[in-house]
């Protein structure tokens, strides 16, 4: 007992180093109508307005436009990620939102977004993201620039691909992040893999 007391003593500092919250809210059109399946992620940010990793779960709003995401972190700050795929999917509509965080653990931010009409992208960027053993990675956050996509319960993703070199950003807790560089060329088509590492 009193060795078990002692690890619960030695792992209160790491449970005390980041501070848990909770963010709730709808998502609207201009004509304040729920938008489904928007999709919604954490970022955090520092004093000085620096983005830094993305925290929580990657969520989508339900029929009614509601979303929950419960988080933890040390920063004084969180940017809310929208991105709404209109069309074909390939051209996802991304706003930013930022919350600061005080002595409240819990929050309500509604957000209205505007959809836009679908507009073709003629160069895309697809690909898997899966683990170490070469299973499928669901909710990693894939980013290339202002463009931002989910990987599916598949592991598969899809971007926009402007023309010039560009860095793809992949992340999900509990995985190490990961980037990789990509030069564009006259094929309309591009496929690049990722496969993240838990992290230490």
């Amino acid at each position: 007992m009193r060795k078990i007391f002692k690890s619960l003593l030695l792992l209160l500092p790491l449970l005390l180093l980041s501070a848990c919250y909770e963010v709730e809210g709808y998502i609207t059109n201009d004509n304040g109508e729920p938008v489904k399946d928007v999709g919604i992620n954490l970022k955090q940010v520092d004093e000085n307005g620096t983005e830094h990793g993305y925290v929580g779960d990657n969520v989508h709003t339900d029929a009614k436009g509601y979303y929950n995401i419960s988080f933890s972190t040390d920063y004084p700050a969180v940017n809310i990620i929208t991105y709404h795929s209109v069309g074909d999917g390939s051209n996802p509509q991304v706003s930013t939102t930022k919350l600061d965080l005080n002595d409240s653990s819990q929050y309500r931010v509604d957000i209205r977004i505007k959809e836009s009409s679908p507009t073709t992208i003629e160069y895309k960027l697809t690909g898997l993201i899966t683990d170490e053993s070469g299973a499928p990675i669901k909710s990693a956050s894939v980013t290339i620039n202002e463009y931002f996509a989910v990987s599916d319960e598949n592991g598969s993703y899809s971007l926009p691909l402007l023309q010039n070199e560009q860095t793809v950003h992949v992340s999900k807790e509990g995985y190490t992040q990961l980037s990789k560089n990509i030069n564009y060329t006259d094929a309309k088509a591009h496929t690049l893999n990722f496969q993240l590492e838990k992290a230490q």
